[in-house]
């Protein structure tokens, strides 16, 4: 029996929906065949994080530099080297999109009311539209301070906290110096599950990779894999996503403040029960009855890397 492989799982959603799996994922199959995917190893996310990334691991870089690096560009997108890309861009600007000239449209009417939204969102009082260049000065003049420090701490702690903060009580807001400087990273045990030879492993809540598995979970039930290709295989495929979407808007939350219902959500048996309520609408060409609460699309950014020693990274920025 071959090893099992490692993926992200951003990277396993996107093989699961399919949508893109071709170009998104074509690196990380010759990966697994152990071809490598570029000399240097390559990154894949957002085109100016992908580029910064990508000229990390030519220069010797490792994936834990590279995605640092992707994460912070395409955030205006330390290592002290890692910000330089992220602050030229910040400061010298990109084109926007067709894309994020839609988003900015679609948040005009909140720009408006505040000041700093206004300075940075609008021009002669409209959002800026596609291929007008968008900078972020401020964000510049920000990381450089840091890279100069060569530290994050006083972002926590320090008088950036208290310029964080103070602007938070000014608009009201709710975080506080305390809440900054009590911030801590934690180690957290993944959630896995195994399939086909996989190990597939995600953050537990309040990430949203148990999305992913439970989505994945009632595909086994159903065994998707073994299905033929063609429509019904299809929608089997959506109405799953769906159904664990569903559950996501439903029951995914801080473990802290409220009950995530983890061990129900990946079990076999709602699996089994997911499975036969989607067999049924395929069957009857119809679609499962879920109506969710309708939600702004802000949208994340994710990134993978892998560099020419086969590690692997993924971030999710939002």
């Amino acid at each position: 029996m071959p090893p099992k492989q490692h993926f992200s799982r951003r990277g396993i959603f996107k093989w699961t929906a399919k949508a893109v799996v071709a170009g998104a994922l074509a690196p990380y199959q010759q990966f697994a065949a152990g071809q490598s995917p570029a000399a240097q190893g390559v990154v894949i996310g957002e085109p100016a994080a992908e580029k910064a990334g990508t000229e990390i691991l030519a220069r010797g870089g490792n994936v834990v530099d590279a995605i640092v690096c992707a994460a912070l560009t395409a955030a205006v997108a330390a290592f002290r080297e890692a910000v330089a890309p992220a602050v030229k861009l910040a400061r010298g600007g990109f084109k926007l999109s067709e894309g994020l000239a839609l988003n900015m449209r679609g948040c005009g009417a909140q720009f408006q009311t505040d000041d700093g939204s206004r300075k940075l969102y609008l021009k002669d009082g409209e959002p800026l539209g596609a291929g007008e260049t968008f900078r972020n000065p401020d964000l510049a003049a920000l990381l450089s301070t840091l890279a100069e420090r060569n530290s994050v701490d006083s972002f926590y702690r320090g008088d950036i906290a208290q310029q964080i903060a103070h602007a938070f009580k000014t608009n009201g807001g709710l975080l506080t110096v305390d809440d900054l400087a009590a911030y801590r990273a934690r180690e957290v045990e993944p959630l896995a599950l195994s399939w086909r030879g996989f190990d597939i492993r995600t953050a537990p809540p309040t990430a949203g990779g148990l999305t992913v598995l439970q989505a994945l979970r009632i595909l086994q039930a159903m065994d998707w894999a073994q299905q033929p290709a063609g429509f019904a295989r299809t929608h089997a495929r959506i109405e799953a996503l769906r159904f664990a979407w569903h559950d996501r808007l439903r029951w995914l939350g801080d473990p802290d403040k409220s009950e995530v219902p983890v061990a129900k959500l990946l079990s076999r048996e709602y699996a089994d029960e997911a499975a036969g309520q989607i067999r049924r609408v395929v069957k009857a060409g119809k679609i499962l009855p879920l109506r969710s609460e309708s939600r702004r699309l802000t949208g994340t950014i994710n990134l993978s890397a892998v560099d020419r020693r086969g590690n692997l990274a993924v971030c999710t920025t939002k």
